[in-house]
């Protein structure tokens, strides 16, 4: 049972990775819409420069979405370098520029708290990773909670929760979650959330109830 569970799990998870490229984004039309990878990701910056743009917007020079990007590239190039502390002092100072106007941008600050998690979960600081999530959530599910990066957050953050809450709970807000993504036709999601599930209950000895969800 437990290599067939597997089994199932492993190819329904290639399927959904396979596909996860065609997600379509529904964002306020009367607000920016969410960063694309290519906006943030930058190639042979030097560190002096990232930084630099940092503190331009630090002295008041940008815009929310700019100060997002400029944060996260010199956060990433900190972090790549092994400058943990770095980046993740930058990317606390750019949450408190940024919270009185997060309403104005919710995407671009939501992913400003995406790479703050990203580097406390590699570093092991759950509970910032769990604040971060948390807040990433809240600020989604005000402006755009059927948004595929509404929903998405509410799944890292359900699954992050998963060791400290009892599974019940947990298994209960993916069921949910899924529901959402049906509504909103993202039904990539709604996968991805019946998959956690599926995983959650077989971790909790349900395993009928798992193998019957992948079927």
């Amino acid at each position: 049972l437990e290599y067939l569970m597997t089994r199932r799990l492993f190819a329904a998870t290639a399927l959904l990775l396979l596909s996860s490229a065609g997600l379509a984004q529904t964002p306020d039309p009367l607000k920016p819409g969410p960063l694309q990878r290519d906006e943030i990701v930058v190639v042979g910056a030097k560190l002096a420069d990232l930084k630099a743009d940092v503190e331009r917007c630090i002295a008041g020079g940008c815009t929310v979405r700019e100060d997002v990007i400029a944060t996260v590239r010199y956060a990433e190039a900190e972090f790549r370098e092994g400058n943990y502390n770095n980046a993740r002092a930058a990317l606390a100072r750019a949450v408190s520029r940024t919270k009185e106007q997060a309403d104005s941008d919710p995407f671009a600050v939501a992913e400003l708290h995406t790479a703050r998690a990203t580097v406390a979960w590699h570093f092991g600081d759950q509970r910032e990773a769990l604040r971060a999530t948390g807040a990433q959530t809240r600020l989604l599910d005000r402006h755009a909670p059927q948004s595929p990066n509404a929903l998405m957050a509410r799944m890292r953050l359900i699954q992050a929760q998963y060791q400290f809450d009892a599974p019940s709970v947990n298994i209960r807000e993916l069921k949910n979650l899924s529901g959402r993504a049906t509504e909103a036709n993202l039904p990539l999601i709604a996968m991805r959330a019946d998959l956690g599930r599926a995983a959650m209950l077989y971790r909790a000895n349900q395993r009928v109830q798992a193998m019957k969800l992948l079927d």
